[in-house]
C-alpha cells in the first residue's frame, strides 16, 4: 500500500478513465470522501494474486486509443446517498466503476450491478 495525506481528486483516479470524461470526473472525485491512502498500481501492472513469473502480465486496456490506467484497488470510504442523490445517471455510473475498485470487496459487489443501472 502507498501511503498518501490526502487521495482525494488524485490524478491517479482521473487517469482511469478517457480524457474526454474528465469534465465529468473531476468534479465528483475531487468531492470524494477522504482517505489516506493512494491508489494501488494500476490492473495491469499488479496481475493478480495468483501471478506467478510463468504467467502472462494483464495487458494494458485501451479505450478509444487511450491507455486509461486502472487502479488494481481504491481506498476511499463509498459516498454518502446525499452525494449520490445529486448526480446524474452518467455520473453515478462513472463512479460505480470506479468503486468496482475498491478494497471493500462488498462495496465492489454492489457497484458491479447498482440497481438504478438495471
Amino acid at each position: 500500500m502507498n501511503d498518501a495525506p490526502d487521495a482525494r481528486g488524485d490524478p491517479a483516479l482521473l487517469a482511469a478513465f478517457p480524457r474526454h470524461l474528465a469534465p465529468i470526473t473531476a468534479p465528483i472525485f475531487a468531492e470524494l470522501p477522504e482517505t489516506c491512502l493512494a491508489p494501488i498500481e494500476p490492473i495491469a501492472r499488479t496481475g493478480s494474486r495468483w501471478s506467478d513469473p510463468a504467467r502472462p502480465v494483464w495487458p494494458d486496456p485501451s479505450v478509444e486509443g487511450e491507455k486509461p490506467r486502472i487502479p488494481y484497488r481504491i481506498y476511499n470510504p463509498e459516498p454518502s446517498e446525499t452525494f449520490l442523490a445529486d448526480l446524474d445517471v452518467l455520473e453515478r455510473l462513472l463512479l460505480a466503476c470506479l468503486y468496482t475498485r475498491n478494497h471493500d470487496g462488498f462495496v465492489r459487489q454492489r457497484n458491479l450491478a447498482p440497481s438504478e443501472f438495471g
